[in-house]
């Protein structure tokens, strides 16, 4: 193994055969940032991926790699006072990322997107038409209600 000299926490990685990989974590030069670093061979080096959607971002807890192109991290956001849940998705390799639109019903909820997966029903991994996603509490509750969530996102 190979150590990565990084400022901050990891929390999730996935890299493909191919030798393309993706972590996720908090870190940054405020260490209150979410970061995405990428590998393009096998991790023997990473470097941190930039244009990350305006909100600001205070970690990044999972992420889901459908292939080398299409990949959706989730984890917290601040919107205003308070925080909320937050999904993003790039197409194209990691050069841009987009908030994904989650339903209304989910748009309140808070704090944040701990997990997220891409399963279809036959089994196989890496269907970006299924995908699950758990965390979170419901707004205006005192009581952290998990809720796990299936969606459809291209």
């Amino acid at each position: 193994f190979q150590e990565i000299n990084f400022h901050g926490q990891f929390y999730s990685i996935q890299v493909l055969y191919s030798g393309i990989g993706y972590v996720v974590g908090i870190g940054g030069e405020s260490g209150l940032e979410g970061v995405i670093y990428k590998t393009e061979d096998g991790g023997v080096s990473w470097y941190k991926l930039y244009n990350l959607p305006q909100k600001t971002i205070l970690e990044f807890n999972d992420l889901c790699v459908i292939n080398e192109h299409t990949v959706y991290v989730v984890g917290t956001s601040t919107q205003g006072c308070g925080k909320e849940a937050i999904m993003i998705s790039t197409h194209n390799g990691g050069k841009s990322w987009d908030v994904v639109h989650t339903p209304s019903h989910l748009q309140g909820m808070t704090p944040n997107l701990q997990s997220i997966t891409c399963l279809n029903y036959s089994g196989s991994y890496c269907d970006q038409e299924h995908i699950w996603t758990v965390g979170g509490h419901l707004a205006n509750s005192k009581e952290e209600n998990k809720i796990l969530y299936r969606g459809t996102y291209h």
